[in-house]
């Protein structure tokens, strides 16, 4: 590249964000998911989840949850039908809600007007689930930017879940930036983890209280709501870093 360009891949404008669709668009809380385990169980009269494998499994992928953690089944073709089972509760849930956070199309409108790339993840719903659920929602012009590239990422595009670094670098790769520049947001510890091995950032929206200081000691920032973060704050992620190196 041109020594202006290289100048702006190694300044603080050219970055990208990536989104946990569970934690930041549809808020998909722990209790809501554990029933959704739980009602899956009944349903097929499977062995009930602990709690403590509840825990565990929180937004893991299914695949990894119903197989090395709930250890209900390692027939393929059983996962795939459980893995799809609990995407279509989950999509069910989805489809009542009919409006998305104003601070949330806020945010991505302020990135949109710096030409920030914007990438989407879910470990619950398939890449052609989350496409529609995208349009439903109005969000789509945010993140699918032709039919070719979009910046959608469902269960069913990688083979691991967090804390496996493969989503991050997929998402990555699809809005052209590599993981050192790249800020995730969510609200889980999972998401943290592989985010500080890939060396990229980390944005934890959490409610004041909800979780122990230390828990999310290795994020970039915490915030209550999208609503406190602006494109300098963005930018001061890496510029601390350049100013510490």
């Amino acid at each position: 590249m041109n020594p202006l360009d290289r100048m702006e891949e190694l300044g603080t404008r050219r970055f990208g964000v990536i989104f946990d669709f569970e934690a930041v668009v549809v808020p998909s809380p722990a209790h809501l998911e554990k029933g959704d385990w739980c009602c899956i169980a009944t349903e097929e009269s499977l062995a009930t989840p602990t709690e403590y494998q509840l825990r565990v499994a929180f937004r893991k992928h299914s695949t990894h949850a119903i197989s090395q953690i709930f250890h209900w089944s390692a027939d393929p073709s059983r996962l795939v039908y459980l893995v799809q089972k609990k995407s279509d509760m989950f999509r069910q849930r989805v489809a009542l809600v009919s409006r998305v956070s104003e601070n949330l199309v806020r945010f991505l409108s302020l990135l949109r007007d710096f030409d920030v790339p914007c990438a989407l993840y879910s470990s619950q719903l398939r890449t052609a689930q989350l496409v529609d659920v995208l349009r439903d929602l109005n969000l789509e012009e945010y993140f699918i930017k032709d039919v070719n590239a979009a910046g959608v990422i469902g269960y069913d595009y990688i083979r691991s879940g967090l804390p496996d670094t493969e989503t991050f670098i997929v998402a990555g790769n699809l809005i052209s930036r590599s993981p050192s520049k790249c800020i995730i947001i969510s609200d889980n510890n999972l998401a943290i983890e592989a985010a500080a091995e890939l060396g990229a950032k980390s944005i934890i929206v959490s409610e004041p209280g909800t979780r122990a200081a230390w828990d999310s000691c290795s994020a970039s920032m915490v915030v209550p709501s999208l609503a406190c973060v602006s494109f300098r704050n963005l930018q001061n992620i890496f510029s601390l870093e350049t100013y510490e190196s």
